[in-house]
């Protein structure tokens, strides 16, 4: 399996597509690419944009992977502690509610990590992202699907322990925006 079929089928608006370049303890294991859909989820979009280039100073380059759920999903974002504690928006809001976008939380998914009890118990939304390995009907916030590197997905996915850790060191060493489509804000 080396793509997964992007659904909802694209708008005729050209959504951006990002990479992210992912390392494991050191070493490069390869890049995964994401289409946003900034047509249905507008906010996290110019969000996830915003971190991806590191418009504010800070975002998602050198942000490890924290959190392995091996049949489920793998979670990082946190540009700020490194371990699911920390992170926030590129927004002027530090925190903000996820556009309500009903894209499935199927194999290839990627969407927002609702905040953490230290932030708030609204359901908001920061820095922090999932990218789900297996069909999961509990996540909500998604906003973009990967088009490429599924295989890279699996491969950190393997690497979780029995409390969802990763058991090697993975994060992303670089990101940014592809040659194909552009975000409206740029």
């Amino acid at each position: 399996m080396s793509a997964v079929e992007l659904s909802p089928t694209p708008s005729s608006a050209r959504n951006p597509v990002y990479f992210l370049d992912m390392e494991m303890s050191g070493k490069a294991i390869g890049r995964i690419l994401i289409e946003v859909c900034a047509n249905v989820a507008p906010r996290m979009a110019e969000n996830f944009h915003s971190l991806i280039m590191h418009h504010r100073g800070f975002g998602y380059k050198g942000c490890s992977v924290f959190q392995i759920w091996n049949n489920e999903s793998i979670t990082t974002g946190d540009f700020e502690l490194q371990n699911g504690r920390g992170g926030y928006s590129a927004l002027e809001e530090r925190f903000f509610m996820p556009d309500k976008t009903g894209l499935p939380a199927k194999r290839g998914a990627v969407g927002m990590r609702r905040g953490l009890q230290r932030y708030d118990n609204h359901g908001f939304v920061g820095s922090q992202f999932r990218m789900v390995i297996n069909d999961v009907r509990t996540f909500t916030a998604i906003f973009g699907f990967i088009i490429d590197g599924i295989e890279v997905l699996d491969k950190i996915g393997s690497t979780g322990d029995a409390h969802g850790n990763p058991t090697v060191s993975i994060s992303i060493k670089d990101c940014g925006v592809c040659g194909v489509g552009t975000f409206e804000k740029d």
